[in-house]
């Protein structure tokens, strides 16, 4: 009767020698008994473990023996043709770094979970607003998957920026904008509040809030400010973002640029851009 037979570090064998890989069972510690292998059809379980063991001869069953070792089965122990007892501890793997032909890229570009996560950090937006939560739910599947900027497609930016848009959107219309842009009064109308310097109560948060400050692998403060509407002290004002939507739109049976709608199209320019997305 088999009752309480001690089996230890099963091993699988081919071909009068144990295989190099797929031990799945070397850590077995189990004892058999004829009274749990009369249980079950197919006798006492020993592992919920499988292994895949490759062929050698190509032949299957008719060209390749299997076999099997213990540690310990029963009163037998493992002992090596020098008398040797019981397995010693395979040797660590040598690991040698060796550098790659081409050096790996410094900077990537954040992921889908990433960019959600720095625009609602740099807006003060709240993520699981539900527009802005549904609108990333639509497009998370055409947000980057991947670090690698070479796989970075005109698709991702198209969606980044309808994801950009939802933010500002929600942020200029929501109850955090006076706080967030210095008390700017989107009331007015598009001259009287981009009409001077008061432009840069929009402009300065985002690009604070954005790109950091004092950051120095950020892009200029100043060519951004200038890109985006910064006015100068004296009134003159290069040709940049604000001053092309403030152009009154010839048909004029389209809709006009609006207050918030400028601020919302800057914002979207400064979050959707690489300042938010490289890293």
């Amino acid at each position: 009767t088999v009752e309480n037979v001690t089996i230890q570090g099963m091993r699988i064998g081919i071909n009068g020698a144990e295989v190099d890989k797929s031990q799945s069972y070397s850590n077995l510690d189990d004892l058999l008994s004829g009274t749990a292998a009369l249980t079950t059809e197919l006798g006492q379980p020993l592992s919920s473990l499988g292994a895949v063991i490759p062929l050698e001869k190509g032949t299957g069953p008719n060209g390749d023996e299997f076999f099997l070792t213990f540690d310990v089965l029963g009163s037998e122990v493992y002992c090596s043709p020098a008398g040797i007892c019981l397995r010693t501890e395979d040797p660590p793997l040598v690991i040698t770094e060796v550098d790659a032909p081409f050096p790996a890229p410094r900077i990537g570009v954040r992921t889908f979970d990433a960019i959600n996560a720095t625009f609602a950090a740099v807006t003060t937006v709240d993520p699981q607003d539900i527009n802005v939560n549904m609108t990333f739910e639509k497009l998370r599947q055409s947000l980057p998957a991947t670090f690698e900027a070479k796989a970075f497609l005109s698709s991702h930016q198209v969606a980044i920026a309808q994801l950009a848009f939802e933010y500002c959107s929600v942020l200029i219309d929501g109850p955090n904008a006076p706080a967030f842009f210095n008390n700017f009064d989107f009331t007015q109308s598009p001259a009287a509040a981009y009409g001077g310097t008061s432009r840069n109560q929009v402009i300065d948060p985002l690009i604070d809030n954005v790109m950091g400050i004092a950051v120095m692998s950020q892009p200029d403060f100043v060519i951004v400010q200038d890109e985006l509407g910064y006015a100068l002290p004296n009134g003159v004002r290069p040709d940049n973002l604000i001053d092309q939507m403030m152009v009154p739109n010839p048909d004029p049976l389209e809709p006009q640029a609006d207050t918030r709608g400028i601020a919302k199209g800057v914002c979207g320019a400064i979050l959707g851009s690489a300042a938010a997305l490289v890293q």
